[in-house]
């Protein structure tokens, strides 16, 4: 039979110097007890697990000129694809190609054809240097589960694709796939012991790090709450049912462009 749930849970909250990392309803649900794990103090505990971020581009971008030499960035036919394909307005559209563009500037061109936006990628080294992704443990992660050739360099798609998805208007099922994805660490369609453990890991490498006997506690702990059919892992569906629990899930899975 098993254990009542506890309405006490372990929040971790680490903070950077770009982004601040809220561990209390983003990416994946961590089910932790107090109950049998020592921690220093400062180190508190919650059921849920994630980085907020703060992703605002300044200053605006609205149009697709450049600089009145009216140099289309889009075509008319790519920006309504990209509004049919995404939450962003075709306004953000814009605004995003600007960032990306600000990585690189002598690679991304002003006008984008769509064999640029699809085929010209920016390395992983580039992106990681974005301070909301810098000083996220999870960015490898991230930056894998949206490129679209798996080696973690992005296109412009990639990248549109990636904002979109941490956008306000993204349903939360959306959301949810991705958290999914991100904390399936090695691809195997479920989140086992060993992604729980490389998750705990990482979660807590910005505070004294946990034994290898309280890691097991906590893993243990995780899938007694959340594996429904107690099978070892969590499915999709299981994620599913523990992220509900947390309310602020959406606001958390949030970048603000």
């Amino acid at each position: 039979m098993r254990k009542k749930q506890s309405k006490e849970f372990i929040d971790v909250v680490a903070a950077s110097r770009e982004c601040w990392v809220s561990v209390s309803g983003a990416f994946c649900v961590l089910w932790l007890h107090r109950r049998g794990i020592s921690f220093t103090s400062g180190i508190q505990a919650s059921c849920s697990a994630g980085f907020k971020f703060s992703f605002e581009i300044v200053p605006l971008y609205t149009s697709g000129l450049v600089m009145g030499n009216k140099v289309a960035t889009f075509s008319e036919q790519q920006l309504e694809d990209y509004q049919d394909t995404t939450f962003f307005s075709r306004k953000e559209i814009l605004r995003v190609h600007r960032r990306f563009r600000e990585l690189q500037p002598e690679l991304v061109p002003r006008t984008m054809s769509m064999e640029a936006t699809r085929d010209l990628r920016l390395p992983k080294s580039l992106i990681n240097t974005l301070p909301e992704l810098k000083e996220n443990p999870f960015r490898d992660r991230i930056l894998k589960v949206f490129s679209s050739n798996g080696s973690g360099d992005l296109s412009f798609d990639d990248f549109l694709d990636l904002l979109s998805v941490f956008s306000e208007h993204a349903p939360r099922e959306l959301k949810l796939h991705y958290a999914f994805r991100i904390y399936d660490m090695d691809g195997d369609g479920v989140i086992g012991p060993s992604d729980l453990k490389a998750v705990i890991g990482r979660l807590c490498q910005h505070e004294r790090g946990l034994t290898p006997a309280e890691i097991d506690a906590v893993v243990e702990q995780i899938l007694d709450e959340a594996d429904v059919d107690c099978d070892g892992h969590l499915t999709a569906m299981e994620f599913s049912h523990v992220v509900a629990r947390a309310p602020d899930f959406v606001q958390t899975f949030h970048i603000r462009i």
